[in-house]
Formats: C-alpha cells, structure tokens, sequence
C-alpha cells in the first residue's frame, strides 16, 4: 500500500520531520521497533530521527521510508502536492530520490 507524504520539513533543531498523509485514527507508534532511530512524534504526526541524530538528511529520509516499509508494509511516497518547510532547494530533488520506492523491494 502506498501513502504519500504530505509535508517534509527541516525543524529548528535540523531534524527531518516526515507527514505522512494518513487517516486521521492512524498512527505510526510502534515504529520504534524497528530500532533504526525513527520515532513517531505524537503531536505533529510525523516520523523524525531520534534527537540527537546526525545523519544527513537524504539517509534519514531513506531510513524513514525503509523502517516504514518494513513496520507497516507502507511505501511512503512524494506527490507534486509534498509541501516543502525550510528545505534547501537543491535538498528536495535528494528527498524525493530517496522517498522513491525500489523496485526490487516491491517483489
């Protein structure tokens, strides 16, 4: 099942905070069980690094979008509607790259 990804933002903290574009009785909490360093911010409803983390920001999208699939069997996806907050210009095409599903994950 594919879910597209309604906002990614850089926060004032330099962390990469995910939308995903759910359901409003959904939730992604238990992805701390993946043990990858993403969590699940409850009060934003999006999935983020843990604090702390240093990663650039492609590998976290990457990280994000693997521990999804590999929770939820979600693919997280961009739209030409993904609202951009406080992302560099030439980071965005990164992003997207990195949020483009692999074929050979999708066997």
């Amino acid at each position: 099942m594919q879910v597209w990804i309604r906002s990614v933002a850089i926060d004032d903290q330099g962390l990469l905070q995910v939308e995903p574009a759910l359901w409003p009785d959904q939730d992604l909490r238990y992805i701390w069980r993946t043990a990858t360093g993403v969590r699940w911010n409850e009060e934003s409803g999006t999935l983020q690094p843990v604090a702390g983390s240093s990663s650039a920001h492609t590998a976290w999208m990457r990280r994000i979008v693997e521990a999804v699939r590999g929770e939820y069997g979600i693919e997280l996806v961009t739209r030409e509607q993904t609202v951009w907050r406080n992302v560099p210009a030439n980071v965005i095409d990164e992003l997207k790259a990195a949020a483009t599903p692999d074929v050979g994950s999708l066997k």
